[in-house]
């Protein structure tokens, strides 16, 4: 009986063991997973994310001191990006808001070129199908406003007006519609004015016709009700400050080609400033001087080949000690360069291609000691490089001239805690830091060394533009 007793005590001591075991690992898990679950969040924490809509109250333009045009002219705006046309200067594409029951009404936007091409530009109004609405904008290609009327019978020019378009500026526009008459303001100052009695109900929005190789950036959007005088009634508002444009809808011409659109929502710096020296001629930045460890992700599109280099300011202590990692579309390549007291300096560079059209995805990871940039998801520099080891993010451009590039969307997060990535890339001259470096997923052996390098230090060119030390 007590052998018993005691073989069933001893039952019940496993039982128990058991249990503490069991509740035990499930403690130790939830803490695995707990901290699992934190580290992820850290890992997660956004310290920066805009679509520039914050662009006046979070971004600070920095301007080359020797740049001869500026200051820069950096604008959030939506642009048509796709350069869809049709020879008969049919409206190729709108960007359509409203109901089509919208009548009596003041549209107020803003409209900025990046660079001269393409035929009207402008308002949208009166929507009720791709054969019947209006259009008053700027048409580029005759250096003149227009109202024009779309009907079943083709386009009807009801009124123009010669003027210069300034370059480098936005241009305030406001239309006013009423049952018998259409007004456009342009820069404060009334440009076209018509009787019209026919029906001017309708959809809003804004349309570009032929762009080709041009580029328009449209404001934000504001729509009042007839008593549009302060106090009135807002029917309609957009601040370009969701990145889907969920607002909106878009339209294309059948007969354009190609036959879909790229509306967008973009950050460009679009007035040309540049100087002789190969420095970045303006820059926007935003954040806290000292952040350290993060990631920098934006998307670059080439909508107008040209300019030096344009990409990523990153660890940016003041307009003399900062990076930029990005495209010069001068050389057609990849740069990394950084400013300092000396000047300008190119770390790095891979001579690659950078399709137009296209938005390409640009990220740079800036960790204690060491700078990897990447474009489309393929690691382009692996650097050993800890000269700044904290500072503030922005995006720059250098010497655009013609050129046309825009942004879209930006972000900076923490770099994930523990070790750092194994490198993809070798760096060639990593003791040779103010030197050009090539790299290679596989380095060549001692004996092709020499054969690898485009040159092993600045020529006189590159020495007097960038100022970069004899010595490097």
């Amino acid at each position: 009986m007590r052998a018993k007793r005691m073989k069933g005590e001893r039952r019940m001591m496993k039982s128990v063991i058991a249990a503490l075991t069991v509740g035990l690992a499930a403690l130790v898990m939830a803490a695995v997973l707990t901290g699992g679950t934190e580290r992820a969040a850290a890992q997660e924490r956004i310290l920066l994310e805009s679509h520039f809509a914050d662009l006046e109250e979070s971004w600070t333009v920095w301007n080359d001191p020797s740049a001869e045009n500026g200051p820069g002219l950096w604008k959030l705006g939506l642009a048509e990006l796709s350069g869809i046309v049709r020879r008969d200067r049919k409206t190729a594409t709108i960007l359509l808001a409203g109901s089509a029951d919208g009548s009596d009404f003041a549209f107020e936007t803003s409209l900025a070129k990046a660079n001269t091409s393409g035929y009207l530009a402008g308002i949208v109004f009166g929507y009720q199908g791709p054969e019947q609405f209006w259009i008053a904008g700027y048409n580029f290609a005759t250096s003149q406003y227009e109202l024009e009327a779309r009907t079943p019978d083709g386009f009807e020019l009801l009124q123009s007006v010669k003027k210069r378009f300034p370059s480098n500026e936005d241009v305030p526009l406001r239309i006013e519609v009423t049952p018998s008459r259409i007004r456009l303001t342009a820069g404060g100052e009334v440009v076209i004015d018509v009787d019209e009695h026919r029906s001017t109900g309708g959809r809003f929005g804004l349309g570009g016709s032929g762009l080709g190789a041009g580029r328009i950036l449209f404001g934000r959007v504001k729509v009042t009700s007839p008593a549009a005088a302060p106090g009135g009634q807002v029917l309609f508002e957009e601040d370009f400050s969701d990145p889907g444009l969920s607002k909106w809808e878009a339209w294309d011409d059948p007969s354009a080609s190609p036959k879909k659109s790229l509306w967008s929502l973009v950050f460009s710096e679009y007035s040309g400033v540049r100087t002789e020296l190969r420095t970045t001629a303006t820059a926007v930045v935003a954040g806290e001087a000292g952040w350290s460890d993060y990631t920098v992700r934006t998307s670059l599109f080439a909508a107008q080949s040209g300019g030096d280099l344009s990409g990523i300011v990153f660890g940016y202590q003041d307009g003399g000690r900062f990076y930029v990692a990005g495209y010069n579309f001068g050389r057609s390549r990849f740069e990394l360069a950084e400013m300092t007291d000396r000047g300008f300096s190119i770390l790095a560079f891979a001579q690659m291609d950078f399709s137009r059209r296209e938005w390409h995805p640009l990220e740079v990871e800036f960790r204690a000691g060491r700078i990897i940039f990447a474009c489309d998801g393929a690691t382009v520099f692996d650097l050993d490089e800890g000269r700044f080891r904290r500072g503030r993010v922005g995006l720059g451009t250098s010497r655009l001239g013609g050129g046309d590039v825009v942004f879209k969307g930006f972000e900076v997060r923490p770099v994930a805690t523990g070790a750092a990535p194994d490198k993809g890339l070798q760096d060639l001259l990593a003791g040779r830091r103010g030197a050009s470096v090539i790299y290679r997923a596989a380095p060549p052996g001692s004996e092709q060394f020499q054969h690898c390098l485009l040159y092993t230090s600045p020529s006189p060119r590159d020495r007097t533009r960038s100022r970069m030390p004899s010595s490097a």
